[in-house]
């Protein structure tokens, strides 16, 4: 869904005046989660695991109500109240799927619950608490917030100064700019082992060590660092593309 407060409104105009093809596609908008505190759970989803991967842990977590007796195919997301009135975090990591994220999410959602860390003042009144960087300095301090975490719980907010990278990103961000790089290397690998494979077969045509009587432990001399030199070929072409 698409939260937008008058401000954020007033943000994106102004962003799309500056940038038409923007505006033409319709750049410029955040989607939320009905609350911050689904939004920051989400962002926790996120650490350390490919996109597939958080979807399921979101799903899991949609189908805590009904493992938990409520009558229904597919529950809401869960509140802060309901995970804080889980007798442990079983049922999040096993059941849910969530792994080391399940303590996480649990101390999270006591804290929330307790009033020690007020999500709903960071994001109603976030003007009001500070600016960017105290903010983020004030994110930091609860557990499981690293830099991505928090920059990507910063933009949910309104704050739009740091850019929320993890290993994710960076490999898309690698297979972009690098692909193309790798390519044109391979190119040159490929053109480079085709002209040394037919100066071999010129090589092996005109051979004098080689006769019509000539047995294979003969020839095996010959073929030995050519058959090695092919095979550090591929390997250094399959390495290449490990990116």
């Amino acid at each position: 869904m698409l939260r937008l407060s008058k401000e954020d409104e007033k943000q994106v105009k102004e962003f799309h005046r500056l940038h038409e093809e923007a505006a033409k596609r319709g750049f410029g908008r955040l989607f939320r989660n009905p609350s911050l505190f689904e939004d920051v759970v989400k962002s926790l989803l996120l650490c350390g695991c490919r996109f597939q991967r958080s979807l399921e842990m979101a799903k899991g977590l949609c189908k805590l109500q009904k493992w938990l007796g409520k009558k229904c195919k597919w529950g809401n997301f869960p509140s802060a109240q309901e995970l804080a009135n889980l007798e442990s975090e079983e049922l999040l990591r096993n059941k849910c799927k969530l792994g080391y994220r399940a303590g996480l999410v649990m101390c999270l959602a006591k804290a929330v619950t307790d009033g020690e860390i007020k999500l709903l003042d960071y994001e109603l009144n976030n003007m009001q608490l500070g600016d960017e960087e105290s903010m983020f300095q004030k994110l930091k301090t609860i557990k499981g917030f690293g830099d991505f975490v928090t920059c990507n719980v910063l933009m949910c907010m309104g704050f739009y100064d740091r850019i929320p990278i993890d290993s994710e990103t960076i490999r898309h961000i690698k297979q972009v700019l690098v692909f193309d790089k790798l390519q044109e290397r391979v190119r040159e690998r490929v053109e480079k082992e085709t002209k040394r494979r037919k100066h071999l077969a010129d090589d092996l045509s005109t051979s004098k060590e080689i006769t019509s009587s000539s047995r294979r432990e003969d020839l095996k001399p010959l073929f030995e660092d050519r058959l090695e030199s092919s095979y550090f070929f591929f390997v250094s072409i399959a390495f290449s593309f490990d990116i």
